[in-house]
């Protein structure tokens, strides 16, 4: 992949020293009270390093490809019916409970929103990123 820390953490929504926690042994995290990546950020992760088991990204990645401008509600709504999934569903793929998902689909709501990497992870199962696609690999 060839990109520093720093670099990698702010392609996926981080300052440094989050994402170092992020990439620290899950043993040591406790001290931090952070989890590690959730499985939209890790496929994202996969990608850009060019080991994800079921795609590959349609050209070789660059920083700049990312989609930094925070999702909003009816973005995730709309990408999550793009893809024909029920809020379980989507859910799941995502590492959340559904109702954790369902704030996140809410304009207003308190709950956390989507990192730049689960954003990305999601535009591009979609179909949606605008400069990206997904391409399965031959297996």
């Amino acid at each position: 992949m060839g990109m520093t820390e720093t670099a990698l953490g702010a392609v996926m929504g981080y300052e440094l020293r989050a994402w170092q926690r992020k990439e620290a042994i899950s043993d040591d995290l406790s001290q931090y009270n952070k989890t590690s990546l959730r499985p939209g950020e890790y496929n994202m992760l996969m990608l850009i390093a060019g080991v994800h088991p079921d795609y590959r990204l349609n050209r070789t990645f660059s920083p700049d490809d990312m989609v930094k401008e925070p999702a909003t509600a009816e973005d995730v709504r709309r990408l999550r019916l793009a893809l024909g999934l029920k809020h379980a569903e989507i859910a799941a793929l995502f590492g959340y409970k559904p109702a954790s998902w369902q704030t996140k689909e809410k304009a207003g709501q308190r709950g956390v929103k989507l990192k730049t990497g689960e954003f990305n992870f999601l535009l591009l199962l979609a179909g949606e990123h605008p400069s990206l696609q997904l391409v399965d690999k031959v297996k």
